[in-house]
């Protein structure tokens, strides 16, 4: 039961939704800023000196506004993404980690480097006895020498 994960999405799923709410965005902003203008300005009723010039730079002005305005809501909409793609990576590569440390693979690997560096001691240990014996020094102890003795096929675990 994997309650952290969310149904993966479509690109045209979310940009439908996105466009929806754009496009929703858009239109309350028109319609109340058209409304401010109408109710205070009088726009259906100009007084002398209106021109339709006016007209243009008040609707305009509206579409500055409302720019701005999904400007704001993009970038807030970006804050959101990177905190979700943020979480989403740490909560795949949580798992990922997860699963491959529970794999026979990382088994293999690290029984593989264990007995080669097992082999490694076992070979230092052959060179020191030979060297040993060779110089005239004192020869190994008999635990030592049987620990430089031991056979490949031995598993390191019977140690």
């Amino acid at each position: 039961m994997n309650q952290g994960y969310k149904e993966k999405v479509s690109l045209k799923e979310v940009a439908a939704k996105w466009g929806l709410r754009l496009m929703l965005v858009i239109n309350f902003f028109m319609f109340f800023g058209l409304s401010y203008q109408y109710g205070i300005r009088e726009i259906v009723r100009p007084t002398e000196g209106w021109n339709w010039t006016d007209f243009i730079t008040i609707l305009l002005a509206i579409l500055t506004i409302v720019l701005a305005a999904l400007g704001t809501l993009i970038a807030v909409a970006a804050l959101w993404g990177i905190q979700t793609l943020q979480n989403g990576a740490s909560e795949i590569s949580r798992k990922t980690v997860e699963e491959y440390l529970k794999s026979a693979q990382l088994d293999g690997r690290l029984k593989a480097l264990v007995q080669e560096h097992y082999q490694n001691y076992i070979d230092s240990m052959e060179a020191k006895r030979r060297l040993a014996t060779t110089e005239g020094e004192e020869p190994l102890s008999p635990e030592d020498a049987a620990l430089a003795g031991a056979h490949e096929d031995t598993d390191w675990r019977d140690l």
